[in-house]
């Protein structure tokens, strides 16, 4: 395993507000254009890209995909450009195979069900028939529940899933809690205690440490859809990627974080 790791999440391929490759064509060949959002979003995703190749230089690195990879026809959306999630999963894929073919090796885990049912299974098998060195667990799919790696002599574990707040000025308390939580569940039980916890989910990057230890919420690929825009009415969209780095540290150690964001620019107010 590489000393460095690049973490991605939350693409949410086949929402009209998540990220998409240009000239993407449907199986019916129709082409299926960016909006304005889906233009920042590739923008934002190809700086990002350019961002990490000058952070690693000619370094080894590994790739994680950190669930919700599709959005998926879900709860009777309109938000989506196919109602055919393994046109969204094809999506997905384009979208990831470019740094996938260029890591070392590539994990991707479950998201939320509804969202991508089992298709990050057959992303992980597609990625992986394209030549790209994707770790499956053993006789369990191509994808992963939850994954548990040492990674420079460090224990780590990243899921997806995390809980939410709509008010900002509580988004470290989740953080915090769930690293309190997995430390105490892993004592309680006899298990390895991990040391760097990874998360998605919440669409919001959040990173806390307490020096001992390390929780970092990833960002998302995709900007506020209608649900959000009740649930989070005040959320301003940022997306990026985390970068997880222990070149310059000692084994069994916390890890540089660093990261990379683009957020959405202010739209213009209307006169009345």
């Amino acid at each position: 395993m590489s000393r460095v790791v690049v973490l991605v999440s939350d693409l949410h391929a086949g929402s009209t507000y998540g990220i998409m490759p240009p000239s993407f064509h449907i199986k019916e060949g129709n082409e299926i254009g960016l909006n304005k959002t889906q233009k920042w979003l590739w923008e934002s995703w190809q700086d990002c890209w350019k961002w990490f190749d000058k952070l690693i230089g000619k370094d080894p690195w590994s790739l994680i995909s950190l669930g919700d990879a599709i959005d998926g026809y879900h709860h009777g959306t309109t938000e989506v450009w196919s109602t055919d999630e393994s046109e969204h999963g094809i999506a997905a894929y384009h979208v990831l195979k470019k740094p996938a073919l260029e890591a070392e090796s590539v994990y991707i885990i479950e998201g939320t069900e509804v969202h991508t049912k089992g298709n990050e299974h057959g992303l992980a098998y597609t990625l992986s028939n394209k030549g790209a060195n994707v770790v499956m667990p053993k006789g369990e799919g191509g994808a992963w529940r939850n994954l548990k790696l040492d990674i420079a002599g460090t224990y780590c574990k990243f899921d997806h899933h995390i809980g939410t707040t709509s008010r900002p000025y509580l988004e470290a308390s989740q953080l915090s809690i769930v690293m309190g939580c997995e430390r105490q569940e892993a004592a309680r039980a006899g298990h390895r205690v991990p040391k760097v916890i990874g998360r998605a989910h919440r669409h919001r990057f959040g990173h806390f440490d307490d020096g001992d230890g390390s929780c970092f919420v990833l960002p998302p690929w995709q900007t506020v859809t209608r649900y959000g825009r009740k649930v989070v009415p005040h959320a301003i969209p940022q997306v990026g990627i985390v970068v997880l780095d222990w070149r310059n540290c000692e084994d069994n150690s916390t890890p540089v974080v660093h990261k990379h964001l683009h957020t959405i620019k202010e739209a213009p107010h209307q006169a009345l």
